[in-house]
């Protein structure tokens, strides 16, 4: 019982961190007129609905696994991020977009593909395409997130060098850090797999320590996107320590200002 409070009070607590993340960034797209961010706040609400089908939803629906659905609406999930990115980072300039773009839809074609032939069929799978289609979960994975990372650890790298204050060049690091963690949640779920551990067995110590790693890391992720969008004063003055402002008064930025630099 009580690794069961604890599962629901992890998910519980990223599911309002994703709505409160996901709703001050829609709002911001709106009153800075910076669409880039709705895609990434409205991926953030997206995942408090995948976070539902997975906690809740049970059995097949129309005859169709809960786990297609899952996997549609994770598909959905990664393509915004990745309109994000290119919105975000590189507006007015050549994109490697559509490569990303065709890597994550041709993993979810096997993907889905894999799922309905099970679904629909007696075949039930065999464990070398099973660890298969979780290697493919990995890659695109790997592709969404490792380009979000890389995008604005790009961006990062630029701002920290012009002279401003530095907690709008490490909002940028921490988004690019968050994003390389947030790539690996795939992975125990592929140790799983590989090593033909029981799914979330509580009788099983390291069945449990991969399911709570998976949900660990998605926390993470969200905890620190939460702390770079929604940044508290005192994390602002934190970032800042350390910062002695030029001797001729430079014009603040605005967020609007800040986030038209990353464009650039």
């Amino acid at each position: 019982m009580s690794l069961d409070i604890l599962y629901y009070g992890v998910m519980g607590l990223s599911i309002v961190l994703f709505f409160l993340t996901g709703t001050v960034l829609i709002y911001k797209a709106r009153k800075m007129n910076q669409n880039n961010l709705s895609f990434l706040g409205v991926g953030f609400l997206l995942m408090i609905l995948l976070f539902l089908l997975i906690g809740f939803l049970e059995g097949d629906v129309l005859g169709i696994s809960k786990w297609a659905y899952i996997q549609t609406l994770n598909f959905i999930v990664l393509l915004v991020i990745l309109l994000f990115v290119e919105k975000t980072f590189y507006k007015d300039q050549k994109s490697p977009l559509i490569y990303f773009v065709l890597i994550v839809t041709t993993c979810f074609i096997v993907i889905l593909g894999y799922q309905f032939l099970k679904d629909f069929s007696n075949f039930e799978g065999t464990d070398l395409l099973d660890l298969l289609a979780q290697f493919i979960e990995i890659v695109w994975s790997f592709a969404t997130f490792g380009w979000l990372g890389y995008a604005s650890l790009k961006s990062y790298n630029t701002l920290k060098d012009e002279n401003i204050e530095p907690w709008i060049s490490k909002r940028i690091y921490l988004v690019s850090f968050s994003a390389f963690i947030e790539m690996f949640y795939p992975v125990p779920e592929f140790i799983r797999v590989f090593f033909k551990i029981p799914l979330a067995d509580t009788t099983d110590i390291v069945s449990m320590v991969l399911w709570y790693s998976i949900v660990v890391i998605i926390l993470i992720f969200i905890l620190i996107q939460f702390f770079a969008w929604i940044m508290p004063s005192w994390f602002k003055n934190y970032l800042n320590r350390g910062y002695v402002p030029p001797e001729e008064k430079l014009e603040e930025l605005s967020e609007e200002e800040i986030m038209k630099q990353l464009e650039e």
